[in-house]
């Protein structure tokens, strides 16, 4: 078998094409199989079985009505000053363009909450450890209004 010698032994093909295996396995269980705060089982009653998601894709979202958007900015805070200053200059900038100032969303963001209007959900605090979500760093969000994007 041929294979390089690292300090705690050899690395052989066999070795290295179970690693890629490993890999592979694990970015498709991933891209598959990976949580969201939009799920079935976390969206709202009033969306599940109000009638607000088109009949035949309930539970597989097929061909079910976009009812709203949202926008998330996701920063490396890590500490860094540069970083989350630059992240919340961009935040209070896209809340000054669309005057968002007083429009704080006031509501879950797992709600998709048709006919709201456009708001900013509360960021998280960039100097506390990351909370729960799908995201592995800071971030923050805004709602968007279906009639704000068509």
């Amino acid at each position: 078998s041929s294979g390089i010698n690292a300090e705690y032994g050899e690395l052989t093909t066999g070795t290295i094409l179970k690693m890629l295996l490993l890999v592979v396995l694990l970015l498709i269980g991933g891209a598959t199989g990976h949580y969201t705060a939009h799920d079935w089982a976390a969206m709202p009653n009033a969306v599940k079985y109000g009638s607000l998601l088109q009949k035949g894709g309930l539970e597989t979202c097929e061909n079910a009505t976009i009812l709203s958007y949202h926008i998330h900015v996701l920063y490396w805070s890590n500490n860094n000053t540069e970083h989350i200053e630059s992240a919340f200059k961009l935040r209070d900038q896209f809340i000054e363009r669309y005057n968002l100032e007083d429009k704080v969303c006031d509501f879950s963001p797992a709600d998709p909450n048709p006919g709201h209007e456009m708001c900013a959900f509360r960021p998280e605090d960039p100097h506390q450890p990351i909370g729960g979500g799908p995201f592995l760093t800071h971030q923050y969000a805004f709602f968007v209004p279906i009639q704000q994007m068509t």
